[in-house]
């Protein structure tokens, strides 16, 4: 099957040997491949180059998306690879279903496949989106195609693979290497000493919802921290704002103009003549900030960019990945990237460059590192430091030797837990443990879930001897999630916080909901680990403990940390 044949684009190394792994697993026959390049190293070109063999073998080839702008982005680069004429398969757009290559998005082609017969390849590009219903029936419709999905992120959004979509993962050259060689560029990130806030603030579809970050976040003083940050480290260079909705980007961008600073917004519903053209004049340097949301977040080439400012707090790793990573693309007299992070973004998920472990149950992270902010300002990532006493900071210069010594020093045995408090907590992890291996997920979502869950510090010294990790690692853990802990009971120890903090929860809840808690019970204490409500009606009383699953959950997430609801009946 394989032979790429010339092109007038010169492939890279790494982009070759990517197609070569592709074809090889094709051959082995593993037909449904997805492959996993950065963002900036050239995915598009390598399926290009693909699509391009099948053509010259008189087989029709599907790309699909599902934007406007990477279905034009595509077609464009596909018609100079191929030198062949590229079927636009969209709304708005004069459809030819007679040319062997079409890019498609994909909320169209669902309705029409059957216009298209016989396809011998289907390209799905960002294919993190490809879990969507409308993905899957275009997938049936053509059994016998050989599929490729191509992404700098396979993951979803709660960081689980594709196992149940794909046969192989093919992973090309990191960001790491790519730097190394010169292909990415090399950045420096810089983290807001005041981080947008989400405590608090509800989870829609797996992420913060807008709304939520909204009320959370003063725009008056999230504009302001930008553009303070934007002259400090990035005056005068191209620069990409990603805002959580339309209005704080339409708000940023004012701002930016009323300091002196040129800047222009765009979102989804910019007319396309409009887009283009501030494209090009953002090219040119003739304004300096660009502001959207969800515009530029994946896919999309962005000539000229030189900095990036993130006002958008995320749980993913691929949406965080894929907004730093506009910013990575080389340009002459370009010495780095500038990353303004206003999120705790970086502190979750690390840096761009960390060693990340792709495979088709998730990701892990081969380094044990922690971003952390040098004396210059800077974001820069060192091995995991363990904090010995209250002041003295040790760094582990080699914690592979380090574990080998200290594998079998692990204080706690099962046969240690004597009260019903560890029985319970060793039985959420066992059952961790099991759903990890029964749904074949990384390793690194039992840490996800046990940071969320807050267990005590013989929990993370089992699931530190299940990674092989030194004992000191897990202190580390515990003692990290309890200056979280302490902080957040001491905002629940003043009596009138604690009834704000109760009372911003009830408020998002359902109305029903709101209306039960608020007209049948009491607020007795809130401490931080225990919400004890007095009820006062005996009918409330049995909806509630028939509900208290759903409520134990809707609190956990509310507050990302686990808090025992309690109710007493006092007629």
């Amino acid at each position: 099957m394989e032979s790429i044949q010339s092109t007038k684009y010169q492939l890279r190394d790494y982009q070759t040997s990517l197609i070569h792994n592709i074809y090889q697993e094709w051959k082995n026959g593993k037909t449904k491949v997805i492959a996993q390049l950065p963002t900036g190293a050239g995915k598009t070109i390598c399926f290009a180059v693909i699509a391009k063999e099948f053509l010259l073998r008189e087989e029709k080839v599907i790309v699909l998306a599902h934007r406007e702008e990477l279905v034009l982005q595509a077609a464009d680069k596909l018609r100079n690879v191929t030198e062949q004429e590229v079927g636009i398969i969209k709304s708005k757009y004069k459809p030819n279903y007679l040319l062997p290559i079409q890019v498609a998005s994909v909320q169209s082609l669902v309705r029409r496949t059957s216009m298209i017969e016989k396809v011998g390849l289907i390209i799905i590009d960002e294919a993190h989106h490809s879990t969507a219903s409308t993905y899957r029936k275009i997938l049936e419709r053509y059994p016998k195609a050989y599929q490729l999905g191509v992404t700098a992120t396979p993951i979803r959004l709660d960081g689980v693979g594709f196992k149940d979509l794909f046969d192989q993962l093919v992973c090309g050259a990191t960001i790491k290497e790519l730097i190394k060689q010169n292909y990415l560029s090399s950045f420096k990130l810089y983290a807001d000493p005041h981080p947008m806030k989400t405590k608090g603030v509800k989870i829609a579809q797996g992420d913060y919802s807008i709304k939520g970050l909204e009320e959370a976040n003063s725009i008056v003083e999230l504009s302001g921290n930008l553009i303070k940050s934007y002259l400090k480290y990035a005056r005068g260079k191209r620069c990409i704002v990603f805002a959580i909705s339309v209005e704080h980007s339409k708000i940023i961008a004012d701002r930016y103009n009323q300091a002196g600073i040129s800047a222009y917004h765009l979102d989804g519903k910019t007319a396309d003549l409009e887009r283009r053209e501030a494209m090009e004049k953002f090219r040119k340097g003739e304004f300096l900030v660009l502001t959207n949301c969800q515009l530029f977040d994946e896919g999309l080439d962005i000539p000229g960019l030189e900095a990036v400012q993130i006002a958008k707090p995320t749980r993913s790793l691929t949406r965080w990945l894929q907004m730093v990573g506009r910013a990575l693309r080389p340009m002459k007299n370009k010495k780095y990237a500038i990353i303004l992070d206003h999120t705790k973004n970086w502190a979750i998920h690390g840096l761009p460059n960390r060693e990340r472990e792709w495979s088709l149950n998730g990701v892990e992270e081969n380094e044990k590192v922690e971003a952390v902010k040098n004396s210059l300002g800077e974001i820069i990532e060192q091995p995991i430091i363990i904090q010995e006493t209250e002041r003295n900071l040790e760094q582990i210069e080699d914690i592979q030797s380090e574990n080998k010594k200290n594998k079998n020093n692990y204080k706690f045995s099962k046969a240690d837990i004597k009260n019903d408090e560890d029985k319970i907590w060793l039985q959420r992890y066992e059952a961790l443990v099991y759903e990890q291996r029964v749904k074949n997920h990384s390793k690194g979502w039992i840490f996800h879930q046990l940071k969320m869950m807050e267990p005590p510090l013989f929990i993370w010294e089992e699931y530190a001897k299940l990674r092989d990790y030194n004992l000191k690692w897990a202190n580390y853990q515990f003692e990290e999630q309890q200056k979280s802990q302490n902080k957040f009971n001491l905002e629940c120890s003043s009596g009138i916080l604690s009834q704000i903090l109760w009372q911003e929860f009830i408020d998002q809840l359902s109305l029903f909901n709101q209306l039960l808690i608020k007209q049948n019970t009491t607020l007795l204490s809130f401490n931080g680990k225990v919400i004890k409500l007095e009820v006062e009606n005996k009918t409330a009383l049995e909806i509630l403990i028939s509900k208290n699953i759903e409520i134990q959950k809707l609190i956990h997430d509310f507050y990302q940390r686990n808090i025992l609801l309690q109710l007493e009946y006092k007629p």
